[in-house]
Formats: C-alpha cells, structure tokens, sequence
C-alpha cells in the first residue's frame, strides 16, 4: 500500500529526479544481471533448483522495485 502526500513547495524536484534517476539505473543493472544469469542454460542445468528459484524471486522483486522507482519519477514530471 502507498500513501501520496502533497509535498510541493517541500521537496527539490531536480533532486528528486536526479536521486530517482540513479536509484533507477541501480536496479536496471540488477535486473540486466539476474536475467543474464537466468538465461544462460549452463547456469540454470547446474545451479540447484532452489538456487535457481531464488534468483527468479530476486529478478522479480528487482523488476518491481524498478516499476515503482520508473513511476515516481513519471509523476514528477
């Protein structure tokens, strides 16, 4: 659940935006490196399967975290 409070006049924008923004490239680059460990077929034969599905978990909370980060900075502009 999310609660939005007006906050203008209280917070920088531009800084917002630009913490947004880094925050965002962050987690871009984790979800480039769980998909690029998840797709390589050496890696999902050999790893355990648990091993496996929690990396899966992490490519997913990563996208989420994404999803949210990339909204908040759309509200911004």
């Amino acid at each position: 659940m999310s609660i939005y409070m007006p906050l203008e006049g209280l917070v920088d924008k531009e800084a917002e935006r630009a913490r947004l923004t880094k925050e965002i490239q962050k987690w871009e680059t984790e979800v480039a490196r769980f998909s690029k460990k998840l797709t390589n077929p050496a890696y999902c034969e050999k790893a355990p399967a648990e091993v496996v599905e929690k990396e899966r978990m992490r490519l997913h909370a990563a996208e989420l975290t994404l999803s949210k980060l990339t909204q908040e900075r759309a509200v911004l502009s």
